[in-house]
């Protein structure tokens, strides 16, 4: 369990930072990452970069691990010609073999940081026996992704910003209150759609549910790692989904829907909600009043180099 929550940053990380400070001339950091958190190919990933570099000053060179043995590839590139400043990894390994360095020094640097992490057991999981810190943890988010609501249909139903829904529960009255009002019209309204598959509902809504949302947990009652269905509350979670499908505020066919269609169905203005990462420059074309954000996995990118910025700062 420490190694997975010692793997990655998360978004907290950058939420919580300090307003960045500029570099008087442009610093190139290179990061290794998984496809699925550092896409250089995507849009929004440039949108990203772009925002990095006119904000800090700092131009991110990724490098992207996309494919099979992803871990011997990180490791060819850490042992080889290439500088490489910011990866993912198991500490204690790395550590071991002399790879990375403690940041105690730095810490007093970044204490918006700090406390933010102190509703997360605060650095334990990514500290030794000795008190060295040896990285910034990924902490372990109940909810994994965020979900999307129309605001425009939210008007239509009398919603104001001081009454959009901000718990489960809010948000699952106006999923049932936007189908039984159908504001698109012809009883075409969806309202909720999501990209496919029972595991996307896992990473939106099962932190609703348990305790640590979709991931591994450790069993104090015996000592053991165990999976994130193995949670108590799984089964409301599956009760509620099954629920949701039965009484249509899952589309029937969503499930199965790829990747494509769903855009297709985002893009026509039917969709009252979603449970997908989204991406949009133009939202007017994309989904037509839904709430965007980059996609998720971006924000990895961007806590990773978080750490980094922060330890700059520092010198």
């Amino acid at each position: 369990m420490k190694k997975l929550l010692a793997l990655a940053l998360s978004l907290a990380l950058l939420c919580a930072m300090a307003p960045l400070a500029i570099a008087d001339e442009p610093i190139t950091v290179t990061v290794i990452g998984p496809s699925s958190a550092t896409n250089s190919s995507n849009e929004g990933y440039k949108l990203v970069q772009d925002w990095i570099l006119e904000n800090t000053g700092v131009l991110i060179n990724q490098i992207t691990l996309d494919g099979t043995n992803n871990t011997e590839k990180q490791n060819a590139l850490l042992t080889g010609d290439t500088t490489i400043d910011v990866w993912w990894g198991d500490w204690m390994q790395y550590s071991e073999y002399g790879m990375i360095r403690t940041i105690n020094e730095y810490l007093d640097a970044i204490p918006n940081t700090m406390k933010t992490w102190e509703n997360f057991g605060g650095l334990s999981t990514v500290t030794d026996s000795e008190g060295n810190v040896w990285g910034l943890p990924r902490n372990c988010n109940r909810v994994f992704y965020q979900s999307f609501i129309r605001e425009d249909f939210l008007k239509q139903l009398g919603y104001t910003e001081e009454t959009y829904p901000t718990t489960f529960e809010e948000f699952e009255k106006y999923l049932y209150a936007v189908k039984e009002a159908d504001p698109f019209g012809n009883g075409e309204t969806i309202a909720l759609i999501t990209r496919g598959n029972m595991k996307t509902m896992e990473f939106h809504f099962l932190g609703g549910f348990t305790k640590y949302g979709y991931s591994n947990w450790l069993d104090e009652t015996d000592g053991l790692v165990k999976p994130y269905y193995l949670q108590e509350g799984y089964y409301d979670f599956l009760e509620k989904m099954h629920q949701w499908y039965a009484d249509g505020i899952i589309h029937k066919e969503n499930y199965s829907w790829d990747t494509n269609t769903v855009k297709q169905y985002l893009a026509s203005g039917r969709v009252a909600a979603s449970a997908i990462n989204v991406v949009a420059k133009k939202p007017d074309d994309w989904a037509k009043g839904i709430i965007l954000c980059g996609i998720v996995e971006f924000y990895a990118i961007l806590s990773l180099l978080a750490s980094v910025l922060l330890l700059m700062n520092a010198l």
